[in-house]
């Protein structure tokens, strides 16, 4: 999972896509990486749409919407400022 997790995003943006799917970004990072994968996101928000899946409460304070879902269902949809 190392190297191959680490080349994901970059990867993902070689093709200069409009839309971002990742599914979560931070899982067993450690806490540099994960703040290192948070500022490439908030850089590449910018222009780009990103469809984050996470259950990271601090990662998804930085989105601009959240979906919570609970047993397959939309149980909240909060626009964030």
């Amino acid at each position: 999972r190392g190297r191959a997790a680490r080349l994901g995003i970059p990867r993902a943006l070689a093709g200069s896509p409009s839309v971002l799917l990742r599914g979560e970004p931070t899982s067993s990072r450690e806490p540099a990486a994960t703040q290192k994968i948070e500022g490439t996101l908030q850089e590449l928000r910018e222009g780009m749409t990103i469809v984050l899946v996470t259950h990271e409460h601090d990662i998804a304070a930085h989105a601009h919407r959240v979906i919570h879902i609970r047993d397959g269902k939309v149980d909240r949809d909060e626009h964030m400022q």
